[in-house]
């Protein structure tokens, strides 16, 4: 059984959930959980965690979250991005649009502000999802929520597409960001593409679209302790006896012959050992 620690470089017009049954297959496992859905217009960085590794998902870094986003104006879309609009169709008119403007707005909602999400969204309002209200035209109500905007860069602009990279934190919608930014210069626009970078310290360089990436644990827990256990506790794990290590870092993982074999969470409100024995 293998335990990894990874990421796809998710394609375009692939669910995350699709992506996933490429790592599965890869793996030979059923068991394989990520960090972080994209929507199957979105690309990029989806990290994942297989088999025994999987627990560890809630405890990993998964801040900050960096995308490219390209935002097109003078068309507009009710999911706020591409799903509705027939990209062939689009005129690239040059239109007025203010910089300037737009980067005071994204220096004002620095470090955070209250946002809110799409009727597009995930969000579940009396246990159905927002989009599913949505499509059938039912107002969501859906509430802002605060949330962490870093920083920001401006990529490129060819008229009338801006493209931005930003930084940010959980729960951050970059689809809402590109109708505030509509809203603020009263004139349509849509996200025209989204490629995640980076979350934390899974990110998509030197990969291509599709290509499943594996991390090392020391690159995802650089400041864990990692220690190598004897043949005789190596023994003793398959009888689910821990080995008795002399550390009291909140991350510990053990190996036996170049394999990780057992690890244990200690935090101050939470404590968890896993045995890795195949």
């Amino acid at each position: 059984m293998q335990h990894k620690l990874g990421m796809i470089n998710k394609g375009y017009g692939v669910s995350s959930f699709k992506a996933l049954s490429e790592v599965k297959k890869s793996l030979s496992t059923k068991k394989v959980g990520h960090m972080g859905t994209l929507d199957p217009l979105a690309t990029g960085c989806l990290p994942f965690a297989s088999n025994g590794l999987t627990p560890l998902i809630e405890f990993i870094p998964k801040l900050p979250k960096i995308y490219e986003v390209e935002i097109y104006f003078g068309e507009s879309s009710p999911s706020l991005d591409a799903e509705f609009v027939d990209l062939k169709s689009l005129s690239f008119n040059k239109l007025d649009i203010d910089i300037q403007k737009i980067e005071n707005y994204l220096v004002s909602i620095m470090p955070s502000y209250k946002q809110l999400p799409p009727d597009f969204s995930a969000k579940k309002i009396n246990g159905q999802r927002a989009y599913d209200l949505a499509r059938k035209g039912i107002e969501t109500n859906l509430k802002p929520k605060l949330v962490n905007f870093y920083e920001y860069k401006i990529l490129s602009f060819e008229n009338p597409v801006l493209k931005l990279q930003i930084s940010c934190g959980e729960g951050f919608y970059v689809r809402s960001l590109v109708r505030d930014i509509s809203k603020l210069l009263d004139m349509q626009a849509f996200m025209y593409s989204l490629d995640r970078i980076s979350v934390g310290p899974f990110n998509i360089f030197d990969s291509n679209r599709g290509e499943i990436l594996y991390y090392d644990l020391k690159k995802v827990f650089p400041d864990a302790d990692f220690v190598d256990i004897s043949l005789d506790e190596f023994e003793r794990l398959q009888y689910g006896i821990a080995p008795k290590l002399d550390s009291d870092n909140e991350f510990i993982f053990a190996y036996f012959d170049d394999n990780l074999v057992y690890y244990s969470v200690n935090l101050l409100d939470f404590k968890k050992q896993k045995f890795l024995i195949n």
